[in-house]
């Protein structure tokens, strides 16, 4: 588990990365991946969070990644998930690619 983070550390991590995910994000559209073979993708992800100090299990599932972000105070906890997964495109010919 990852030391407790206060909202102004977490501000400071996601203002430090901000230019970087961008260009993550154009990493992983230019590298699609079909559903259940996301393997490129969530190295990515989990290496991108580690580098952040955030604590992550690899391999959930499959390809999945959990991070877990404690916080500093009482209250309630969120949580949120995503997907990343390609679709085959067919061509006109039928042939998928």
């Amino acid at each position: 588990m990852t030391a407790g983070l206060d909202h102004a550390r977490i501000d400071d991590i996601a203002a430090e990365f901000d230019t970087d995910l961008v260009a993550l994000r154009h990493d992983i559209h230019r590298w699609p991946e079909l559903a259940g073979a996301e393997s490129r993708t969530a190295a990515l992800v989990a290496e991108r969070l580690r580098a952040a100090g955030v604590a992550v299990s690899t391999g959930v599932g499959g390809h999945g990644v959990v991070a877990v972000i404690e916080g500093t105070g009482d209250g309630r906890a969120d949580a949120s998930g995503g997907q990343a997964a390609s679709r085959p495109q067919r061509r006109a010919g039928g042939r998928g690619e």
